[in-house]
């Protein structure tokens, strides 16, 4: 038995700056493979450093010779919060950790050297992206050189919205509804979502609008539209835009965060049960939806560079 998680990977760009550097200068390009050849020398135990109250280490690295690119295994060794265990006719008790063991969140990093690219998976329990950032940079242990994850950004992510053929749902996350600065002399669908939520007298919300199950169906594509463009012009009000859309009838369901500042992906895998994720398992999945992915992302760096 198995169950499915969803998975998001975001998508960076690993540059460098020296300390000198001036504030206009561009980022300067990193070349991730010496950083890798630096951790591969260290032990296990060397490479592993405080993160907070807890530690850090890069736990494994493999060269994919078919693909070439580099898979790498970074683990927060966690010692707090630790889960209990239960039977089904017994109460739950404490796991106990022995002084030199703790409770692994882990998370995958592919990096394509042609690009300077990651594409980071996200686990809320494991490292955040400053996280990985922090510790990249304790093993480069440069006190002139500074290394920074740069979040790759979509390329007009609303053309891209407004020109889809089919929306299957849409997400909308409230960040303020006390605020006045929704534009109440236009009357739209938005507006009246919105005065409907404030009579709750709430503060955030969040709705979903979806077609369900059904087939090359789709929401009405004027009211979505208006929706957009309604949302674009009080961005204050929205903390989250997500639409699930079709660019045309041959293309896959794809999900798109409206005002979302970095190129991203989900990965739909199987876990079995009472196990955890292998990293061998998520590394194929990750190959193939980056590959797919790598066109764009050649375009978008190079249109970012050329402006």
């Amino acid at each position: 038995m198995a169950i499915v998680r969803k998975i998001r990977f975001e998508y960076y760009e690993v540059v460098c700056r020296l300390e000198t550097d001036p504030q206009d200068q561009p980022d300067r390009a990193f070349d991730f493979d010496l950083w890798i050849n630096i951790a591969a020398q260290k032990s296990l135990e060397a490479r592993t450093f405080d993160y907070y109250q807890e530690r850090a280490r890069l736990d494994d690295y493999r060269y994919n010779d078919l693909h070439r690119y580099w898979i790498l295994n970074f683990t927060r060794l966690r010692e707090t919060n630790i889960p209990s265990k239960a039977r089904i006719d017994q109460c739950a008790e404490a796991i106990e950790l022995d002084d030199d063991e703790y409770i692994g969140e882990d998370i995958n990093i592919l990096y394509d050297g042609g690009l300077s690219t990651l594409m980071i998976q996200r686990n809320r329990h494991s490292l955040s992206i400053r996280g990985i950032e922090s510790y990249i940079n304790l093993v480069w242990n440069s006190d002139t050189e500074k290394i920074f994850l740069r979040p790759i950004c979509p390329l007009d992510v609303q053309n891209k919205v407004m020109e889809a053929q089919e929306y299957r749902r849409i997400i909308i996350r409230f960040a303020d509804l006390n605020s006045n600065m929704i534009d109440r002399q236009e009357d739209s669908t938005i507006k009246d979502i919105y005065d409907g939520l404030g009579a709750y007298s709430g503060i955030t919300a969040e709705i979903k609008i979806s077609i369900g199950n059904k087939k090359g169906e789709s929401l009405d594509r004027e009211t979505v539209v208006d929706t957009i463009n309604q949302l674009t012009n009080n961005r204050d009000i929205v903390s989250k835009v997500e639409i699930g859309m079709r660019e045309d009838e041959d293309s896959k369901v794809e999900v798109v965060d409206l005002f979302s500042d970095k190129v991203h992906d989900y990965i739909f895998a199987n876990l079995p049960i009472r196990t955890s994720l292998a990293s061998e398992y998520i590394a194929e999945l990750m190959f193939d939806k980056y590959n797919e992915r790598r066109a764009e992302l050649i375009n978008t760096l190079r249109v970012r560079d050329n402006d």
